[in-house]
């Protein structure tokens, strides 16, 4: 399979240094390890620290250079994260690609709006799935982030978007707006499951119980394992359920540089099925 990740890698700032970071971090990674072969759009600068990651995975590596890399500083706080963004890279459009690769996966993973919505022409046959949140994100003049409504009609082309509760919590009204525009939405739930918007239809699929070590890239990890999954099987209900398997390792502390080996996979995929009678 041949799967493309586009976003900006990035790094975490936290108290011992930098972690990376990213939703196409997290995705190509994984996918790299269910089999796929790979190739990461991005943008970073020479300030970048973790290219040798995606080098040693044998990951395809497009850089659209910039002068710095997008760097993020997350505080926890009473009333959750409060997040402050403190560089961006440079923005990734349809006319900033001399080339790409070809893609029967497209996972999308903008985390400071910087993804123009014309990419996804570049991909008529592929499998297009956004991971939301960056397309929701603004920030002050501070680099305090906050999350807004976008233009709805870039959503058009994408076949699935992901978002967490966490992402559409200042809109109630959004799911219904995406809906217009998109064939299938998976709001993930955490502990909670995920919901299913498909065909008019809410398709709610349990979450399979873990004790939560660190959940940092599991949102992302269910999004390229739920794509790659529908891909091959063309069922939303099984994909679901896979990627609530894959999400669960990844909870449980199967993080980079050690995201869950196909051979987890399928002994956790074993275990929800015996756990939820299946």
């Amino acid at each position: 399979m041949q799967v493309v990740c586009l976003g900006h890698a990035c790094y975490d700032q936290v108290k011992e240094g930098y972690h990376p970071g990213g939703t196409v971090t997290y995705a190509s990674l994984l996918a790299k390890n269910l089999g796929a072969e790979v190739a990461v759009i991005t943008s970073t600068g020479p300030d970048f620290l973790f290219q040798q990651l995606f080098s040693d995975a044998g990951i395809y590596w497009i850089n659209l250079p910039s002068n710095h890399t997008t760097c993020f500083v997350n505080t926890p706080s009473a009333e959750g994260r409060k997040q402050k963004i403190c560089g961006v890279a440079s923005q990734i459009s349809a006319s900033s690609l001399s080339s790409f690769p070809t893609a029967e996966v497209l996972h999308l993973g903008p985390i400071a709006n910087e993804i123009d919505p014309d990419v996804i022409h570049l991909f008529p046959n592929a499998l297009i799935g956004l991971s939301i949140q960056g397309w929701l994100r603004n920030w002050d003049s501070d680099g305090n982030v906050f999350t807004q409504n976008m233009d709805w009609n870039h959503l058009k082309g994408i076949d699935l978007v992901f978002a967490s509760e966490e992402d559409l919590a200042h809109d109630p009204k959004v799911i219904d707006e995406i809906t217009k525009y998109v064939p299938s939405v998976i709001l993930t739930r955490g502990a909670k499951g995920a919901i299913i918007f498909s065909n008019k239809q809410e398709i709610l699929i349990p979450a399979y119980p873990v004790k939560e070590r660190d959940a940092t890239g599991a949102g992302d990890s269910f999004a390229l394992s739920f794509l790659m999954h529908y891909y091959r099987s063309g069922d939303l209900i099984t994909a679901c359920q896979y990627a609530h398997c894959v999400a669960s390792l990844v909870v449980e502390g199967q993080t980079i540089p050690k995201l869950p080996q196909p051979k987890d996979v399928a002994l956790r995929l074993q275990q929800y099925k015996d756990y939820f009678n299946i």
